[in-house]
């Protein structure tokens, strides 16, 4: 973990609280389906439903039983249909949910490290005597302080090694 960039150590802390945050959604999930499993499959109503079918004596009464027990089968197939759409929904969510916040954030981390990066190189190339090259990257803040301030201390030892070279 210590050798990553900050901007990789960044996105993974990113990751992680979209991560976190994305829990209550698969707890919604998990209790919608967890409620929606016993919608629809008591065996007692089933059976129940079954008998009256087979002991009711008039046709009227037959056919109200088993008109009855056909919508506790389909109350039985909407329950996968249901189910089936509240985890196609879950995902969906989850999915547009964590590719705006990773892209958001990928964006963010980029502002940040982007001006961090150029401000490394310039120190890499400050330190092998190169006084030529300022930092053109922007920034706000105190980053941008921190990049103006460097480019005037680089300016100024260009100026100082000119004058040096005179004197010598």
């Amino acid at each position: 973990m210590r050798n990553l960039s900050l901007k990789t150590k960044t996105f993974l802390l990113l990751l992680f609280i979209v991560t976190v945050t994305a829990l209550p959604l698969m707890v919604y999930y998990a209790k919608t389906v967890q409620g929606l499993s016993d919608f629809g499959s008591d065996r007692d109503i089933e059976k129940t439903l079954s008998r009256a079918v087979e002991l009711e004596s008039t046709p009227d009464g037959k056919e109200a039983a088993a008109l009855a027990s056909r919508k506790y089968a389909q109350i039985q197939a909407l329950r996968g249909s249901v189910t089936r759409d509240v985890l196609t929904f879950t995902l969906l969510y989850f999915a547009v949910v964590t590719g705006a916040a990773l892209l958001a954030g990928w964006i963010f981390i980029s502002r940040i490290t982007r001006p961090l990066q150029s401000l490394t190189e310039a120190t890499e190339r400050m330190s092998r005597d190169d006084l030529s090259s300022p930092i053109t990257e922007s920034a706000g803040g105190e980053l941008g302080r921190l990049i103006e301030s460097f480019n005037r201390m680089q300016s100024e030892l260009a100026v100082l090694r000119e004058q040096r070279a005179i004197a010598e």
